[in-house]
């Protein structure tokens, strides 16, 4: 496992300027919405594994007739509010790449492996991303937080060779009521020094929601003892 340093607000790089930007997304009636990204994925599909405090979600490349893509969807994770100069610096309270031990180091940048994900995207396979939301209402220090929700991506890539972009949002910042909570963008992927191979099955299908609930409930309570 490679330890990486934590990119913290707003000193995030991005390959993304106001000369290349992101690709706009053509409106259609599926995507009136498109602004808010929940709307492009289908969140907690398995209704009956519903966990506490814990949201999951698979970004498909197609979902209710919108294109998505993972540097659209990584760059808003990333960027909760826009940066002070209108660029594309990381706003998150703090984010990092989780990489399995033989990955290339330049995917540590989230930007550029989100677009190494697009590029390398598989025709005939949906899954793009796993999406992983944790919520922490009771927590009363962000490192905590922090440092459960990186332990976990720190987990999943040790024992199932994905790539993790932790995204810590902090909305007491902005004046909302809302939780503190960390953003797991996983690759379904393996990642290794030969690049993107096999897909990992816990990270493309609804069933996922399950096991990662029960996975991240373990985490926890052995974090806990």
């Amino acid at each position: 496992m490679k330890l990486l340093n934590g990119l913290d607000r707003p000193t995030g790089r991005s390959t993304l300027t106001k000369d290349n930007p992101l690709p706009k997304t053509k409106t259609t009636k599926a995507s009136t919405v498109s602004a808010n990204p929940h709307s492009w994925l289908q969140l907690n599909p398995d209704e009956k594994h519903r966990a506490s405090n814990f949201m999951f979600g698979i970004l498909e490349r197609e979902y209710a007739g919108r294109p998505n893509n993972v540097t659209e969807f990584v760059t808003v994770k990333l960027q909760p509010v826009s940066s002070p100069d209108g660029g594309a610096a990381i706003t998150a309270e703090r984010a990092e790449v989780l990489l399995p031990r033989d990955a290339d180091d330049r995917f540590v940048d989230p930007f550029v492996l989100a677009a190494e994900v697009d590029r390398m995207a598989v025709a005939g396979k949906p899954a793009l991303l796993c999406y992983v939301t944790l919520y922490f209402p009771e927590t009363t220090r962000l490192h905590r937080a922090w440092t459960a929700a990186r332990s976990f991506a720190e987990t999943l890539a040790e024992q199932h060779e994905v790539a993790t972009i932790v995204a810590l949002h902090a909305p007491h910042r902005a004046g909302s009521s809302n939780p503190v909570h960390a953003h797991l963008l996983i690759v379904p992927r393996v990642l290794n020094a030969l690049g993107l191979g096999k897909y990992q099955h816990l990270f493309c299908f609804p069933r996922g929601q399950k096991e990662l609930a029960r996975l991240w409930g373990e985490h926890r309570e052995a974090q806990q003892e």
